[in-house]
């Protein structure tokens, strides 16, 4: 008959076994990776060494067994995080260990590659796209990388997702190019380059809303100006039956539209 003191300590390794599992990590060393909640702890140290850009401790907590596709509580991955924070060796230190590059956010479906669109950073985006990132994916409101960054004005960021075969006529859920992204915010110097590559300048939005539409409702007069020089129909009719100039609540706009020809809905 087996001793109970013999049987417990048959019983305590068992258990501890289903805790605790013992791994090399990529140096060969032997590293002992515990429990859920042990890891857990770490992948938290893992976001916190990326936001404090610790590139030594970063690779440390994943040979540690930190999972390089957890996700903190804004739902970011750690290569979303180092994204965001513009951190590059991270970045490929990320990717070197296996990171999701087009994982998606839960919040608006972001990639990496969109955060790295928003926030205008060229070398982080060309090393995405080097290792296969998606130019042309889409987030929840159907918004590409390149919709981003003609919102925001990244006139360098636009034209690398362009050299690498982002599309100019992609429309979001509301049926806007990047144009009409561009238009709102009022970035000429991005609607200039899109419009240069192709770009339609009279492209309908889901309610026939065309991107001088939207430069008139957002009182952007050098967009305005710009557009139509570029060929703007200063008469296009939304679903409303609305033109521009009934749109257009600063004078100046107003004396701009007219000067060419434009009308109200109603007149014509």
């Amino acid at each position: 008959m087996l001793k109970k003191g013999y049987i417990l300590s048959i019983f305590l390794l068992i258990s501890v076994s289903l805790y605790v599992s013992i791994i090399k990590n990529p140096d060969g060393h032997l590293i002992y990776r515990s429990s859920a909640e042990t890891r857990e702890k770490l992948n938290r140290k893992l976001f916190e060494a990326i936001e404090a850009g610790d590139v030594d401790k970063v690779k440390e907590l994943l040979d540690k067994g930190a999972d390089v596709n957890a996700r903190d509580k804004s739902n970011y991955t750690p290569l979303h995080k180092a994204v965001s924070k513009g951190k590059l060796e991270i970045v490929k230190l990320l990717i070197d260990r296996g990171a999701d590059i087009n994982a998606k956010e839960s919040f608006f479906g972001y990639t990496p590659i969109h955060l790295a669109a928003i926030k205008g950073f060229p070398d982080i985006l060309k090393y995405l796209i080097e290792k296969g990132a998606d130019v042309n994916c889409r987030d929840k409101y159907g918004d590409t990388p390149l919709h981003l960054a003609a919102l925001e004005g990244h006139e360098d960021i636009v034209k690398i997702l362009i050299q690498n075969g982002a599309d100019i006529h992609v429309k979001n859920n509301r049926r806007w190019t990047p144009l009409h992204k561009a238009a709102l915010t009022g970035k000429v110097n991005v609607a200039r380059i899109l419009i240069e590559h192709g770009a339609d300048v009279n492209v309908r939005g889901r309610s026939k809303e065309t991107p001088l539409h939207l430069a008139v409702l957002r009182k952007q007069k050098k967009m305005v100006v710009f557009l139509i020089e570029n060929g703007a129909d200063v008469n296009a009719k939304d679903i409303r039956k609305r033109t521009p100039l009934d749109y257009a609540k600063i004078e100046d706009i107003k004396k701009i539209l007219q000067s060419v020809g434009g009308k109200k809905g109603s007149d014509i």
